[in-house]
């Protein structure tokens, strides 16, 4: 729904419509004298400032067509024939009292009362308040049309932001219920085997979860959180698989303060064990490597094992499965153009590479390494 023009704005436009009138008016009216001077130009001046105030009152019998939301959104076929009989009417209305003002204080010599007027005479003089009062409604049309156009785009603009936060929404919450469902799996399975283990990882995951309801609704959070929430996982995971799962990461720690939409380092990691599993040999490495190059993050998330083996249950094109289809999809949607990201066979090795562009340095302290 359009919102009527604010009064004040209303009355900026009304006065420089009005003065432009006047300039164009007089300098007609100037132009036909016979004679020139400073005397003529003056009188010639208020005469037009007069008739050009009149108007301006005049027309604002017009304000309702674009200061109450009824009358802006009336129909054409209502709007038209109103618009049509109010300018007839204004414009005799204003050449009436303007005329007959003329007879009182002569303001111009000839003054013949206006029930005397031929219909050609009555006729001529209305031409040039019509003219007025069309070009003020048009303006104030273009103004209105334009205001318009320009509530559509942003109420487009905002339907289309608020479908795209609902989809990345939508995203992480599918995320989240996947990742709870790998992270129990990995608890029931050391149930039997290592009860003390399982309580410690359940209690693991409590604090992880925890953490992830923290930065739920967040845009974006540090580098250093995101990694903290991976190395909670990856301890889940080696109480599961002990030494069949070793895990090594390389992290610039100038990257740490650095922010990036939640969740995006994790579903590499948990792709990589997941499927490492299915087609590696055993141990399985996994290797984690944060670097800044040229104001790029690279975030490179590698495992041994075979991309698309048939052991594997996956072609190539199904190869990154719902986490890493999220994790697309979300790139896509939250920083379209500012990210690359590839998922790779390199010798014996299955590579996910995430790259992203145009990255402002917030601390610069060397290099860590850790595991």
């Amino acid at each position: 729904m359009l919102k009527p023009i604010d009064f004040k704005d209303f009355f900026k436009i009304h006065i420089a419509i009005w003065m432009a009138l006047w300039i164009l008016y007089l300098s007609f009216d100037f132009a036909r004298q016979e004679t020139s001077g400073a005397d003529v130009f003056i009188e010639l001046a208020l005469r037009a400032m007069i008739w050009i105030a009149m108007g301006a009152l005049l027309s604002l019998w017009f304000s309702p067509f674009f200061l109450h939301r009824y009358f802006s959104e009336l129909h054409a076929y209502w709007r038209i024939p109103l618009v049509i009989f109010s300018v007839l009417s204004t414009s005799a209305l204003w050449l009436i009292l303007f005329n007959e003002l003329d007879g009182l204080i002569g303001l111009e010599a000839g003054y013949q009362p206006t029930w005397n007027w031929d219909f050609d005479q009555f006729t001529f003089e209305m031409t040039d308040r019509i003219s007025c009062l069309f070009i003020w409604h048009l303006t104030f049309y273009i103004i209105n049309h334009q205001r318009r156009i320009k509530s559509i785009e942003e109420n487009a603009l905002r339907k289309q932001q608020q479908a795209t936060q609902a989809r990345i929404d939508l995203l992480r919450s599918q995320l989240n219920p996947h990742f709870l469902f790998n992270s129990l799996n990995s608890i029931i399975a050391l149930i039997d085997e290592n009860p003390v283990a399982a309580q410690n990882t359940l209690v693991n995951l409590s604090v992880l979860l925890r953490d992830a309801l923290s930065t739920q609704r967040r845009k974006f959070t540090s580098l250093k959180q995101e990694l903290e929430m991976i190395r909670r996982y990856v301890d889940i995971e080696k109480e599961r698989f002990k030494e069949k799962l070793l895990f090594e990461q390389k992290v610039d720690r100038r990257t740490e303060d650095l922010d990036i939409p939640p969740y995006l380092i994790q579903p590499l990691v948990e792709n990589a064990i997941k499927h490492g599993m299915r087609t590696s040999s055993m141990p399985l490495r996994v290797k984690l490597a944060i670097d800044l190059s040229d104001s790029r993050l690279v975030i490179t998330v590698s495992n041994t094992g075979i991309l698309g083996a048939k052991n594997d249950r996956r072609t190539f094109g199904e190869a990154q499965g719902i986490g890493l289809e999220n994790l697309n999809e979300r790139l896509q949607l939250e920083l379209p153009g500012r990210h690359s990201f590839s998922l790779t066979q390199i010798d014996d090795e299955v590579v996910a590479e995430l790259v992203f562009d145009h990255i402002q340095v917030l601390s610069s302290v060397g290099v860590s390494d850790g595991k």
